[in-house]
C-alpha cells in the first residue's frame, strides 16, 4: 500500500491541488524510501463489504515518540492521524447521528459511541478534475471521501485550527444560519458556535489536501498501539443515489505509484 507521498499540480488561480494520502504524514524532501522503511509503523488494509470500503489499521509501540511532523505550520502528529486527501469541505457526523448518504442509505455507526463518527469530505471541483485523470476510465469518479471511526475530541481539536481562518462573513452568516439573530456575537463565539455546527453535521469548513482531520479510534494490543478507521469514496448516479467507488483505486490516484 502506498503511504505519505504528496502529489501536488498546479491549477490556475491561487487555488493549489494537492494530493494526500489518508495516513502517516509525508516524508521530508531527501530519500522518501528510506524514511518510510525508518518508520515504526505498520499499515494494513483490508476489504470492507458493508458497505464497501477499506479498513485501515496502523500499527505502532505505544511507548514510541511521535516522529512525524505534518501541518502549516508543521507540527508533531500522532502517527494515528488522518489526513484529507484532497480539498474540499469537511463536516463531521457523530455516531449519535449517523451520516445519511444521497438516496437514503444511511452510513453504518462507527460503534455505539457519540464520542466517535464519521468526517465528510466533499471534493474540491479543482481535485475533482485532477483526480479524473488518475482514475482507471471504468471506476467511477467520486464526489466525497468519508472516514468513519474518529474521535470525535481529535476532530474538533484538528478543524478548531481550520475554522480560525475563516473570514468573519462567513462567520456570520454560519450565526444566521444556525438561526442567530439580534447583535452578532464576538469573532471569537462566532468561531465556537461555527465549530460546533460541523461537529452536528450541520456546517462545514474548506481544508486543503493534506490538513489533519483528527485521529482514527485507538486501543492497546499489548505494547503496541492499533489505530482504525475505515475509508468510503462515492460518486453519485443520474438518479441522485450514493454509489461506492473502491478507496484503494482512489488511493493509487493520489499517490501517483510512489512508494
Amino acid at each position: 500500500m502506498t503511504i505519505g507521498v504528496i502529489v501536488p499540480s498546479s491549477h490556475p488561480g491561487c487555488y493549489k491541488t494537492n494530493f494526500y494520502l489518508p495516513i502517516i504524514a509525508a516524508a521530508p524532501p531527501g530519500d522518501a524510501e528510506t524514511w518510510y522503511a525508518g518508520l515504526p509503523v505498520t499499515i494494513a488494509a483490508a476489504p470492507e463489504t458493508a458497505p464497501d470500503g477499506l479498513r485501515i489499521t496502523a500499527t505502532y509501540p505505544s511507548n514510541m515518540p511521535v516522529i512525524q511532523m505534518a501541518g502549516d505550520p508543521p507540527a508533531a502528529v500522532p502517527f494515528s492521524t488522518v489526513f484529507a486527501m484532497t480539498g474540499g469541505f469537511v463536516s463531521f457526523y457523530s455516531d449519535s447521528t449517523p451520516f445519511t448518504l444521497p438516496g437514503g442509505q444511511v452510513l453504518p455507526a462507527s460503534s455505539s459511541s457519540g464520542d466517535l463518527g464519521a468526517i465528510v469530505l466533499t471534493i474540491w471541483g479543482a481535485d475533482f478534475g485532477q483526480l479524473n485523470k488518475g482514475l482507471a476510465p471504468e471506476l467511477g469518479r467520486p464526489v466525497a471521501i468519508l472516514y468513519r471511526g474518529l474521535d470525535k475530541n481529535a476532530v474538533s481539536k484538528a478543524l478548531e485550527g481550520e475554522v480560525g481562518k475563516m473570514p468573519k462573513r462567513a462567520l456570520v452568516q454560519s450565526w444566521k444560519d444556525g438561526g442567530g439573530q439580534g447583535t452578532e456575537p464576538d469573532q471569537a463565539t462566532l468561531k465556537q458556535l461555527h465549530l460546533a455546527r460541523i461537529l452536528a453535521g450541520s456546517g462545514s469548513v474548506f481544508v486543503n489536501g493534506g490538513t489533519p482531520l483528527g485521529e482514527a479510534v485507538t486501543a492497546l494490543s499489548g505494547s503496541d498501539t492499533n489505530a482504525e478507521f475505515v475509508l468510503h469514496s462515492y460518486e453519485v448516479d443520474a438518479a441522485g443515489n450514493a454509489v461506492f467507488v473502491p478507496p484503494s483505486s482512489l488511493i493509487v490516484a493520489v499517490g501517483g505509484g510512489h512508494v
